[in-house]
């Protein structure tokens, strides 16, 4: 059904008779209300690296997430990209390394502040009357994808990994074993023995596991969308990641930096994998030096 509205047009906030009149078809409705409702400074828990609400938004909207969406991210953080997929309805989980972060332990990101007892990523959704929405959040290894069932159960996957500027990218791996260790060794042929700790995490590798999971984990005509780091004097289509399985749909760019930017990029699963069929890269990005070391300009 249309709908007509009479739309004044004024030459000043001040005046007091409009200038033109406009009849109108409206043909939308924006929601411009929800970035304002979503602000950091009054949201319950945030953090150093927590995504702008307006940002997260459009990632939920390309991301096609809608109420009967199941949506993971994997670096949930304090869950600034699930907060605006849950107020768009859908259920979310998420997975985050880090304790502290994940579980509100230590000192508040905002200027000298203490955390308090509410302050969590469960309370984010409480404040925002999202509680049902929110499913888990899992400490655990986003490198690791046999956590989630073998069958594809996502409808969406948001993510905004760690670039190493604010905060470091981590997965875990078996810790070197030190010679003043009293354990004894264990033979090849047997189960090795070994205590977790947790490692660097290349860049590179982060976006082709990404993909790797979107693949598993995704249902088909499910999508996949993360913000991608890139050095300038870099970029062409041959560093972003790609799988046999997944279109990319958008490539939307956000410049950080006169010498760095950063990426949103989108893809769709067209089918299910083959049991072979990985990631890749066809030129690696961050050989020579990392995001970290350009975008503050670090010396070795």
């Amino acid at each position: 059904m249309n709908k007509f509205v009479v739309l004044e047009e004024y030459a000043s906030e001040k005046g007091s008779l409009p200038t033109r009149l406009h009849f109108v078809r409206e043909i939308g409705e924006g929601q411009g209300w929800r970035k304002n409702r979503l602000n950091l400074p009054d949201r319950c828990y945030i953090g150093n690296t927590t995504m702008d609400p307006e940002l997260a938004l459009i990632q939920a909207n390309i991301t096609s997430i809608r109420a009967t969406s199941l949506v993971l991210d994997p670096f949930c953080g304090t869950g600034g990209l699930l907060v605006p997929a849950a107020d768009f309805g859908a259920s979310v989980i998420g997975t985050e390394i880090n304790y502290s972060i994940g579980f509100a332990q230590g000192k508040s990101s905002r200027h000298d502040k203490k955390l308090l007892t509410n302050e969590s990523v469960e309370g984010n959704f409480i404040q925002y009357g999202t509680r049902d929405k929110f499913l888990s959040l899992i400490l655990a290894d986003a490198s690791l994808h046999d956590l989630w069932a073998a069958r594809p159960i996502f409808d969406a996957i948001v993510a905004d990994p760690p670039y190493g500027v604010r905060e470091k990218s981590r997965k875990i791996g078996p810790k070197e074993r030190k010679e003043h260790w009293t354990l004894p060794k264990t033979a090849p042929e047997e189960h090795p023995k070994h205590y977790p700790e947790k490692q660097t995490y290349n860049l590179d590798s982060v976006f082709s596991d990404l993909l790797d999971l979107a693949a598993k984990s995704l249902v088909v005509g499910g999508r996949i969308s993360f913000w991608f780091p890139v050095l300038l004097e870099k970029y062409s289509d041959n560093i972003l990641p790609i799988h046999p399985c997944l279109r990319l749909m958008t490539n939307c760019e956000q410049r950080l930096t006169i010498r760095t930017s950063r990426r949103l990029l989108t893809y769709e699963k067209d089918r299910e994998p083959f049991e072979d069929e990985r990631a890749s890269t066809r030129m690696l990005q961050f050989e020579e030096k990392s995001f970290r070391e350009v975008a503050l300009q670090v010396k070795k």
